[in-house]
């Protein structure tokens, strides 16, 4: 385990051991805020890769993803060191907080890289990014769609010029089909993991609150890959060759005003400019407004919910 992970006080398991535990965070007062994970420490030297999941309490594949890893993955089997976080918001997970941490009511991907005396979102971000993260050769951040939002299998890559380059070649060793730039320069996850220079990639996999087997294996699959592509495991059979497509851009859309929302395209559909996304009713079914695309491109997300209030998000497209 790398020196610069002996955040785990003395958890470490020694070379060839796997060791299940937590992270204890002392938050105001007495209580205090656990976070599963697991410690696998391969039987030989090697990369460390970090991967968490349940940012958003009601993502749960990326969760259900780590702990079948956290399962299977034979430290005989690996060189180097990783670290699976399941569910880093788990008070929000048991409290079907769909994107908060309820003891604040923040959302933890926006506020990375945090503060240490601060709110408990605060501080679990503030732990991941002065703890979890530095050490780490790789991070991955496991999202998928909450209860109402339908999305297309894809990744997000930071535009860090420090970083970019390394995230496309690790990412172009997995079946993900799309990877799309974000421009985000503070907040998120991956933030707090490209400003201590370390590449991280963003995936999104399932949507609508549910967890899919195919969706969960999808994300197994990522971090069976990374490790591949980082050279800590033998390559996953029956890996497929993807034709991967590297967007340029992508574009929200949001509500105008409060309505109804009947969506007119689904996830990974091909746009041309004009073509109608959905549109917005009354509770007459009088149509309030139709929204369209301004450019050409592919659907990722949509949501999938009636009920939209203004300034909700409606879609994303890629381009």
């Amino acid at each position: 385990m790398s020196s610069a992970n002996a955040f785990l006080a003395g958890l470490s398991p020694s070379r060839g051991e796997k060791r299940h535990c937590s992270k204890r965070l002392e938050l105001v007062g007495e209580d205090s805020y656990d976070i599963p994970m697991t410690v696998i420490s391969g039987a030989a030297e090697g990369p460390v890769l970090v991967a968490v999941a349940g940012v958003h309490a009601g993502e749960y594949v990326g969760t259900a993803a780590l702990v079948e890893l956290a399962d299977a993955l034979d430290p005989a089997e690996i060189a180097g060191d990783v670290i699976l976080v399941p569910c880093l918001n788990a008070s929000g997970f048991f409290a079907h907080a769909r994107d908060i941490v309820p003891e604040d009511g923040c959302n933890l991907n926006a506020i990375f890289p945090g503060f240490d005396g601060g709110l408990t979102s605060e501080r679990i971000a503030h732990w991941v990014a002065s703890e979890l993260f530095p050490g780490a050769d790789f991070v991955l951040d496991l999202h998928s769609g909450a209860a109402y939002e339908e999305l297309d299998f894809y990744a997000y890559v930071p535009q860090a010029d420090a970083v970019r380059a390394r995230i496309l070649g690790l990412a172009a060793q997995t079946e993900i089909p799309a990877l799309v730039p974000t421009y985000n320069t503070c907040g998120v996850s991956g933030y707090a993991a490209f400003e201590l220079g370390i590449p991280a990639l963003m995936v999104e996999c399932g949507g609508m609150g549910e967890c899919r087997a195919e969706a969960v294996a999808r994300d197994r699959d990522v971090v069976l890959d990374a490790m591949a592509a980082l050279g800590m495991r033998e390559r996953r059979e029956g890996r497929r060759t993807v034709d991967q497509r590297v967007f340029e851009g992508c574009t929200p859309v949001c509500a105008i005003e409060s309505g109804l929302w009947r969506p007119s395209a689904a996830p990974g559909c091909e746009l041309a400019a004009g073509d109608e996304l959905g549109r917005m009713l009354d509770f007459t079914g009088r149509t309030v407004r139709s929204y369209t695309a301004e450019r050409a491109g592919v659907l990722l997300h949509c949501t999938g919910s009636l009920a939209v209030r203004a300034h909700e998000p409606l879609a994303t497209f890629a381009w």
